[in-house]
Parts: structure tokens; C-alpha cells; sequence
């Protein structure tokens, strides 16, 4: 399911994905994903949402029970592949 709040934060502060994603220093897929609902961000990762939109991990439709579920680095490469 689509994180439209996720969506509304960046929108409303005039940021693309790829400029989201930097400032917190990530990649552009990983936040698209956690737009798309495919993942929910990590900890670290929802704090510093929080921050950027300053406001709590509820009002950005993040799930703030979740232990787990962000992007790992190299997800989705084929092993011994480059």
C-alpha cells in the first residue's frame, strides 16, 4: 500500500525523491520504496524522516512498532555479481 502521507511531506516541501533520499543519505530506490509501502524505513532512518519533516513517524504513515524493514545495502544484486 502507497505511504501517501510519506508522499505529502516531500511534496508539500517541494523535494523529489532523489533530493529526499540524499538528504538522508540514502539511495532514491530505497525511498521510493518506502513510498511505495514496499518497506518501512528503519530506525535510524525514521528518526531522520522525522527530522526532514518535522513531525512524528505516525503523521508520516510509518509504522512506529517496526523493528526492521529497511533497504539493505546490495538488495536485490545477484550474488557474486557486480
Amino acid at each position: 500500500m502507497r505511504n501517501e502521507h510519506l508522499r505529502a511531506a516531500r511534496t508539500a516541501r517541494g523535494l523529489t525523491q532523489e533530493e529526499a533520499a540524499r538528504l538522508l543519505h540514502t539511495h532514491r530506490d530505497h525511498y521510493g520504496q518506502w513510498e511505495r509501502g514496499r518497506y518501512q524505513p528503519s530506525g535510524r532512518y525514521r528518526a531522520a524522516l522525522c527530522a526532514l519533516f518535522g513531525c512524528d513517524v505516525m503523521a508520516l504513515g510509518l509504522d512506529p512498532n517496526a523493528t526492521h524493514g529497511g533497504c539493505r545495502a546490495g538488495a536485490g544484486r545477484k550474488r557474486g555479481g557486480r
